[in-house]
């Protein structure tokens, strides 16, 4: 997954002395480093995500420095603060005034004593780190061995469950673009809340598998509505695959998952749920594109043909009318025509095109034309 300062602060807090003063119940932030820091000008090395310790070695030069510091910190968005106390800051040095800033910027700020070595602390936290970025690295070659080439193998088998994610179902969230380190912190911290699970950020999508709960539907819908809210300029497109109950049909989920994202982007939404799909899930299990063409062809291809001879608009007039269950009144409306205009294309299609209109079995397969012939276009893209 990833390392969050809470659990990190958790496991730690006795070894090195750690005490919370600001930001207890916002510590689900994810940490990519840790970085000592004694001079405020050196924050534009930052990326966002570090945890940063300080002495305050030149804390002396400006008493401002501690509260001008902590601002800085927060503008890059760092994951907190440990001020090491006890030579060139003390903790009565750290004024309601800086506490206030933290609990309003949900900054965490910690204090360590002098007495605990800063080596010892980020020896250990930078092996914590180094040991998830490998970890994170096999399990997302694992995964994208699964998902892209459909490949699974014992090894495979083992890392993931090694992993916990052989321990129940899964479900795969498919967002249409790659995000940036912040988006990618946001969405650390809101798959935690849910659960086990494994982001794999490519160059042009980003995958969460979830392991799943009674929470993974409303974590799949929930996800990229959060991150509509904190990055509102990004333009994304999400889908939600179908429950997996076999890791080796994990690949279908994904690629169900893709759809519904397609879906979503077609229909001008933010997420798109497989389940929503209604009829099109019997498409998506079709193969064969050219059956998908020949079946369109057969039913609607002479009324497609028509109207590119003659310019007309028989082709959306008879899905008008098998939408509106043969009410002529129904579709004038809705394509704003006299309802003797629509009597005239009725009957061409019923006389000069020979479509019985009034067979139950006719219109019901001509539907269906309609709908694969959507599907095809906004799905498959031909």
């Amino acid at each position: 997954m990833a390392v969050f300062l809470k659990e990190l602060y958790q496991a730690t807090k006795d070894l090195y002395h750690l005490h919370l003063l600001a930001g207890a119940d916002d510590l689900d932030h994810t940490i990519n480093w840790v970085y000592i820091s004694e001079d405020i000008t050196t924050s534009t090395f930052l990326n966002g995500g570090e945890l940063i310790i300080t002495t305050g070695v030149t804390s002396s030069e400006d008493k401002d420095w501690l509260k001008k510091f902590i601002i800085e910190l927060i503008s890059h968005k760092t994951s907190g603060l440990i001020i090491n106390t006890g030579k060139y800051i003390f903790e009565d040095d750290i004024s309601e005034e800086i506490l206030r800033l933290c609990h309003e910027h949900h900054f965490p700020l910690f204090t360590m004593p002098w007495e605990t070595k800063i080596f010892d602390i980020t020896h250990n936290y930078y092996n914590r780190i180094f040991e998830d970025v490998r970890n994170n690295d096999k399990l997302t070659a694992t995964f994208e061995t699964i998902l892209f080439e459909d490949q699974m193998s014992e090894n495979a088998l083992s890392i993931l469950t090694d992993a916990g994610f052989m321990e129940d179902n899964l479900q795969v969230l498919y967002i249409d673009t790659t995000l940036s380190q912040s988006a990618l912190r946001l969405l650390h911290s809101a798959c935690k809340r849910f659960g086990n699970y494994h982001i794999c950020a490519g160059k042009e999508s980003t995958i969460v598998i979830f392991c799943t709960s009674m929470q993974t539907s409303t974590a799949c819908r929930q996800i990229p509505a959060s991150l509509h809210a904190h990055f509102p300029d990004l333009e994304f497109h999400s889908g939600c695959g179908s429950l997996c109950t076999d890791i080796k049909k994990l690949r279908t989920a994904y690629l169900h998952a893709v759809s519904a994202a397609q879906m979503a982007a077609c229909s001008n939404e933010r997420f798109f749920h497989y389940n929503d799909f209604g009829f099109y899930k019997l498409l998506l299990e079709i193969q064969d594109t050219g059956l998908m063409k020949n079946y369109i062809r057969e039913y609607l291809g002479t009324v497609m043909d028509y109207d590119q001879k003659h310019h007309t608009m028989l082709t959306e007039t008879l899905h008008e009318y098998l939408l509106c269950g043969g009410s002529v009144q129904l579709v004038a409306q809705h394509m704003f025509c006299h309802r003797n205009t629509i009597n005239y294309r009725l009957r061409i299609l019923k006389d000069d095109l020979g479509y019985s209109l009034d067979d139950v079995q006719t219109r019901f397969v001509l539907l269906s034309a309609y709908q694969l012939h959507t599907f095809c276009q906004q799905i498959l893209k031909f």
